[in-house]
């Protein structure tokens, strides 16, 4: 009966081993699962990492460029700009040009760039030929241009002749009284056409 005891205790044992076995082989690929979801876990916590530093950046790029202040131009800061590109009048080439009679802004224009290529001041641009003849040729096609009639004319209403107001009536038109052919027609009948 020991015998059997011992044989039983052995099988025990050897199940208990054989048990041992299993759990720990268990143990050892629920581990190993574990591991690869922790890897897992890990990649895509990477990625989220790299996504999410990708997305502060963008956002801190267009939190500045919303709080950079925006310049605004105003039709003053252009006419500066113009005013400043263009050179000034002193007051002797002011009176050369009003003792010349110009005053259109564009024939002022094409003197000042005339004197500024000649190298030469407004008032002896103003005595140049070629600068004379110039101006000539732009009044005179300013002048020409103005005198032109651009509305386009109508002829006005003629009516009609007294034969052709008399064929009217004989054909039975009979105008309204009070009217220009009623009184044309007063008058032709008192001619003596019919």
């Amino acid at each position: 009966m020991e015998n059997e005891l011992d044989d039983f205790d052995i099988e025990n044992e050897e199940e208990d081993i054989e048990e041992e076995a299993d759990t720990e082989e268990e143990e050892t690929k629920e581990e190993a699962e574990e591991e690869a979801d922790t890897e897992e876990d890990s990649d895509e916590l990477e990625t989220l990492r790299k996504e999410n530093k990708t997305l502060q950046a963008q956002k801190a790029k267009w939190r500045d460029k919303a709080n950079k202040p925006v310049e605004v131009k105003t039709e003053e800061k252009e006419k500066e700009k113009v005013d400043s590109s263009e050179p000034t009048l002193s007051s002797t080439d002011l009176l050369s040009l009003l003792e010349a009679k110009i005053t259109n802004e564009k024939d002022v224009e094409l003197v000042t760039k005339d004197a500024q290529l000649l190298g030469v001041s407004i008032s002896e641009a103003l005595k140049n030929d070629i600068v004379v003849e110039k101006l000539r040729v732009i009044n005179e096609k300013r002048n020409t241009a103005d005198s032109t009639n651009t509305r386009t004319t109508r002829a006005g209403n003629k009516g009609m002749s007294d034969t052709e107001l008399i064929k009217k009536v004989n054909a039975g038109y009979i105008p309204e009284p009070g009217t220009k052919e009623a009184e044309q027609l007063f008058l032709a009948r008192r001619k003596g056409l019919e």
